[in-house]
């Protein structure tokens, strides 16, 4: 099985889709590639429409990822 790192990120709010969930993947830590063509893989419709400080979680029970984000 192939191993790669996720870095979950927003950007900052100059633009309507700024302030979304971003993913990057890299194999090696150094050399990065955006996901889904660099435009949001997750949006925050409520609130304030624009998430930040991201936890990734893995759940045993489920063996699902639940990412947690504080609204703006």
């Amino acid at each position: 099985m192939a191993q790669a790192y996720l870095f979950v990120h927003f950007r900052e709010k100059t633009t309507p889709d700024g302030e979304q969930v971003y993913f990057g993947i890299s194999r090696d830590g150094f050399h990065w590639e955006a996901v889904n063509d660099g435009t949001p893989v997750l949006w925050a419709y409520y609130g304030d429409k624009g998430v930040r400080d991201f936890t990734i979680t893995h759940s045993i029970e489920t063996g699902k990822y639940y990412i947690f984000a504080t609204d703006l």
